[in-house]
């Protein structure tokens, strides 16, 4: 299991504040849950979720198994997935796409940023970095839409 840097966790927050402004969607943060990073967390968290009213049409969970876990709860719980909510996932871990619905997930490319990351400590190593200023690079994010989303739920 593994936790997200601080700085990591407050950047999605703010993309997800962005992204409801730009669409003229108001901001809720009793919609942002925090449960840790495993499947049984996923559950709970999307359970809590789930409880809500109105409740939640749409999901992204991080990672993957956070999401695997919503989708389980959501089952537990009667609903239907894309139909009554839609769960999206954030890795693209291979058994994402085994899963029944097959989560739709944002696939990071884990092997790039390994080789990147593996790069960087071999320039380190080389003292081919010293002096120079830290760096931030950005992974390549793709969307990778699966049988886990679907329109908005019809209204009650």
């Amino acid at each position: 299991a593994r936790h997200l840097p601080l700085s990591n966790a407050a950047e999605r927050i703010r993309g997800y504040q962005e992204t409801l402004m730009d669409a003229g969607l108001p901001i809720n943060l009793a919609h942002l849950v925090s449960g840790g990073p495993g499947y049984e967390e996923g559950r709970r968290a999307m359970t809590e979720l789930l409880r809500m009213r109105p409740r939640p049409t749409a999901v992204l969970a991080y990672p993957d198994v956070v999401a695997i876990g919503a989708i389980r709860a959501a089952h537990d719980l009667g609903l239907r997935v894309p139909e009554d909510v839609s769960v999206v996932g954030f890795d693209d871990i291979p058994v994402s796409a085994f899963i029944r619905p097959r989560l739709t997930t944002v696939a990071v490319g884990i092997w790039e940023m390994g080789q990147r990351a593996a790069m960087m400590l071999l320039d380190k190593v080389r003292g081919e970095v010293e002096g120079l200023p830290p760096r931030r690079l950005v992974q390549p994010a793709t969307l990778v839409i699966r049988e886990s989303t679907g329109g908005p739920p019809a209204s009650d």
